[in-house]
């Protein structure tokens, strides 16, 4: 197996290295830090325009349908650079609804991620942080044509600038047919929605959300009833792959700069 980056991944790293090394100063992300968005919607606007926000989203909702590598690439250098952008908390839930959505789902988000209208997040953990099904207490109950959501999520990236929320939930109890887990759509907006920024060491945009009695339209879930949690693995697979290369790319910086001050 070859690991070394062919020819058009290395250009693509160049290009978005020099892109970051002019629009991202270290003052920068230091700015974004006191700012409630947490991100300047311009440079968000100017990796769409690149295409970075589509990369391994499918080409007929506006995407390039590459490997997920290519979002590797640009993560790794979004961590060197120290970029204050929703980019990984965005392309996690984005990259499930391409690989799980329906049809509606797909139309209606991936081209507005794509363009750069819609930033996503998504709400998986709860007081226990693990990634495990037990883990999920959160309730969504069935009632007419919606679910009703109560709860409360941990460590939800980016919620306040985010427009749609990916959620696990419970709708079931657990049997040896399923987890009893299922993936809501969720408008951050929604009445019943509150949120509380967490104070964290990195001094990122993460949030304490609470759902009390929240209404999510039936036509809002992502895959089957109750056999949501093979998804959410595969969610979380692909999750810590990105932030595992843009903790690379900070590293390097990092060792880069240790180095060159010694």
């Amino acid at each position: 197996m070859d690991v070394l980056l062919n020819e058009e991944e290395q250009m693509l790293q160049n290009a978005a290295r020099e892109f970051l090394v002019g629009e991202c100063p270290p003052s920068l992300a230091r700015a974004m830090e006191k700012d409630d968005l947490g991100y300047p919607p311009e440079l968000w606007g100017q990796m769409a325009r690149l295409g970075w926000l589509g990369l391994a989203l499918p080409e007929r909702y506006g995407g390039q349908g590459l490997p997920l590598s290519y979002l590797g690439i640009i993560l790794e250098e979004i961590g060197r650079a120290i970029a204050p952008v929703p980019f990984h908390s965005t392309m996690v839930p984005a990259l499930t609804i391409a690989l799980d959505g329906n049809d509606e789902q797909r139309s209606d988000i991936l081209p507005r991620v794509c363009q750069g209208d819609l930033v996503m997040t998504w709400a998986l953990t709860e007081v226990d942080p693990r990634f495990l099904p037990e883990t999920i207490h959160m309730e969504a109950v069935p009632e007419g044509d919606s679910f009703v959501l109560t709860g409360a999520k941990m460590f939800v990236d980016n919620f306040g600038a985010s427009g749609v929320c990916l959620v696990a939930c419970r709708t079931a109890p657990a049997s040896p047919d399923n987890q009893g887990i299922s993936l809501f759509l969720v408008d951050p907006a929604s009445p019943g929605i509150s949120h509380i920024p967490l104070t964290t060491l990195a001094k990122d945009k993460q949030s304490q959300v609470t759902f009390d009695h929240v209404r999510v339209p039936k036509t809002n879930m992502v895959g089957e009833l109750n056999q949501g949690w093979p998804l959410a693995e595969e969610m979380i697979d692909r999750a810590t792959l990105l932030l595992c290369a843009q903790m690379i790319g900070a590293t390097r910086k990092d060792a880069e700069m240790a180095i060159e001050y010694a």
